[in-house]
């Protein structure tokens, strides 16, 4: 942005020099999906039906259960594994352990695994984005990520164009969001609150967490409120929503 007066220039002239931070943009960068990696499929039995002995169904599986089950489960019910989508900020200030990043993905095959994080101010191209996981394939080498953030309402975005009807989406972050330039944003925070609050995204802190949402265990979760900025949004939502 072109600086409108002398603040804004002295501001600018520091942001040139030799690692200087650029000046807040106030929107979000590109998403830029890195396309060179590999996959191989993976704990393809973990996605196939599941059999187990119920109370009704339409056909007597186990007619021995009638005598042996107290709870008489002769039929059978089919169910997979949960899916879900999982959306992990791998920006500087989570500081993920690359260990437990690779367990993740191993541990919820049924779901699409995506990671985030942008340099701060790049316009070369550098991707942003990158799938880990997506129902049953998993990547060979995972990224690291980009120390920044910059793309957190994007890639919220296009989790939700590719869940699955019923799937959770899962949002693994520390409740901060940033611009292309990696700069606090009062109005990309809303953004992303507001896609937070009408599409019931799960907010949770670690990996780990989010293995437990999917597997359908919430007991422990937080509030959102306490995220950060999204929670200080959302906590903003609550309270013009609340009846006088």
């Amino acid at each position: 942005q072109v600086p409108t007066n002398a603040d804004k220039l002295r501001q600018f002239r520091r942001s040139l020099e030799p690692g200087g931070r650029r000046a807040a943009t106030g929107r979000f960068a590109d998403l830029i999906f890195d396309d060179s990696l590999t996959y191989s499929a993976r704990h393809t039995h973990a996605l196939a039906r599941r059999r187990r002995p119920s109370v009704n169904g339409t056909a007597v599986r186990y007619p021995s259960r009638l005598l042996t089950d107290p709870p008489q489960r002769a039929f059978v019910t089919a169910s997979r594994r949960a899916g879900g989508v999982v959306v992990i900020d791998q920006s500087g200030s989570m500081d993920l352990d690359h260990d437990e990043l690779n367990v993740l993905v191993k541990a919820i095959p049924g779901a699409l695994v995506v990671g985030y994080s942008h340099r701060p101010g790049d316009l070369t191209g550098t991707p942003n984005a990158w799938v880990l996981a997506q129902r049953g394939r998993t990547a060979h080498d995972l990224p690291r990520g980009n120390v920044g953030n910059g793309v957190d309402g994007p890639i919220l975005q296009w989790a939700l164009r590719h869940r699955v009807s019923g799937d959770r989406v899962v949002w693994i972050t520390d409740g901060q969001v940033t611009d292309s330039n990696d700069h606090p944003s009062e109005t990309l925070s809303r953004e992303c609150a507001g896609l937070v609050r009408r599409h019931r995204i799960d907010l949770v802190r670690t990996l780990g967490e989010a293995t437990s949402v999917l597997r359908g265990r919430t007991d422990f979760k937080e509030p959102p409120q306490n995220f950060g900025r999204i929670g200080r949004e959302l906590a903003n939502f609550r309270d013009v929503t609340a009846p006088r």
